[in-house]
């Protein structure tokens, strides 16, 4: 498994077009490996993710966690369109949810506008953070995404609210 100073962009040439079918391969095997071959806990929390067939255009077919994951909602379009930055730190997700007792990540709980607590674990040295919500007695992954520099103010302010700081 990886350690926090390990991790690097999975590809060095993924640009906005599409990815090519060996990368997609890659990134599903990562997938299937990270979260439904090698399954972990947080805290005695089974970490989940939503394994049936997606629906979006692009990626009809795959898991719909993983399409969550590669995808990222276009305000313009209205619906989910491939995202590069997201796509090359997938591999990410699982190391930075074992690591989430390092001082490396910062660690909190927010509540979004639909009343929903989400906990959030931001590897704030590389602007990625990864979102999980309980479900049950378990943890879902809802979404990991690059922090864009217009919102890390939000997220600190929300993570130095949480810790009363």
């Amino acid at each position: 498994m990886l350690d926090l100073d390990d991790l690097e962009e999975l590809f060095d040439d993924l640009g906005y077009e599409e990815l090519t079918k060996d990368q997609l391969d890659v990134l599903l095997k990562i997938f299937q490996k990270d979260f439904i071959d090698e399954p972990f806990e947080i805290d005695g929390r089974r970490v989940k993710v939503v394994d049936k067939p997606s629906f979006n255009r692009e990626f009809r077919g795959y898991p719909e966690t993983f399409v969550h994951l590669i995808t990222r909602e276009s305000k313009m379009k209205g619906q989910r369109m491939f995202d590069p930055a997201r796509t090359n730190c997938l591999h990410w997700i699982k190391p930075i949810l074992l690591h989430f007792e390092d001082s490396k990540i910062k660690y909190y709980e927010f509540t979004d506008n639909k009343g929903v607590l989400k906990k959030h674990f931001w590897f704030q040295e590389a602007d990625f953070m990864v979102v999980l919500k309980p479900i049950g007695s378990d943890l879902l992954v809802v979404t990991g995404f690059k922090v864009d520099v217009l919102e890390r103010r939000t997220y600190l302010k929300r993570y130095r609210d949480y810790h009363g700081l």
